[in-house]
């Protein structure tokens, strides 16, 4: 017997089915594909920083209502541990959570308060390597991570610099800053004091509404912080 083979196929017949499976395949990959960057897309959107509201439109009365619940006492000033090696003084009342005079919500969590629209004064720390590894080399001297987090605005207010000076504490690189801005028509100005050490970067903020701030109340903060003691506990 000989063996059998199929007809070759005609050179003008085209294998459309071949073809139409192939273009289906395609088009489904295309879909998926879409499917997946669409959800990247709104993943990386969710995840980009947002800027915060500094302001609100809530009365006053409604701010000294709920500042009395939430400080029935007398605010006073005390020395504590709050950045771990470092002690400062400032005010015992906490500051309302709702975002006035320059400050957000993620700031005031940080803060203390003199009254129900401030002065404020807020002490934040972040990790210095941290910085140095994303936005520089890695490899940067404290007094370089200073200036890079100022470039970046590393836990900086967002109003305009306009004074800036050189400190140190404990033998570490600081800069004393003020910034100022308007906002709903009414003057802020922050004081800023920001150190680094070995391993954070500290930032002290004295500021709100320009009418209530004092120079003592300011320098009596921002002066304050100092290394704590050898044997001193931590209350972290």
């Amino acid at each position: 017997m000989y063996p059998q083979y199929s007809p070759a196929p005609s050179p003008n017949k085209m294998p459309w089915g071949l073809i139409l499976g192939i273009g289906g395949g395609v088009m489904l990959l295309l879909v998926l594909l879409g499917f997946v960057g669409m959800g990247v897309y709104r993943m990386a959107v969710n995840l980009m920083p947002r800027e915060l509201a500094r302001s609100s439109k809530l009365p006053a009365e409604f701010m000294e209502t709920q500042w009395k619940q939430s400080n029935p006492g007398e605010v006073k000033w005390e020395t504590d541990s709050y950045l771990g090696d470092y002690t400062l003084e400032r005010p015992t009342a906490k500051a309302l959570s709702f975002p006035r005079n320059g400050f957000d919500t993620l700031t005031l969590g940080s803060s203390r308060a003199l009254g129900p629209e401030g002065p404020y004064f807020a002490a934040m720390s972040s990790s210095a390597g941290l910085l140095s590894r994303i936005q520089g080399t890695g490899r940067e001297s404290t007094p370089e991570i200073l200036e890079l987090a100022i470039k970046v605005r590393q836990i900086l207010p967002k109003g305009n610099l306009i004074r800036s000076s050189d400190f140190q504490v404990a033998g570490h690189p600081g800069k004393e800053m003020t910034f100022t801005e308007t906002i709903d028509g009414k003057p802020i100005v922050i004081h800023v004091r920001m150190i680094v050490d070995r391993d954070h970067l500290y930032a002290l903020w004295a500021g709100g509404l320009e009418s209530t701030l004092k120079d003592e109340d300011v320098r009596r903060f921002l002066d304050s912080l100092r290394p704590k003691e050898k044997g001193a506990s931590s209350p972290f």
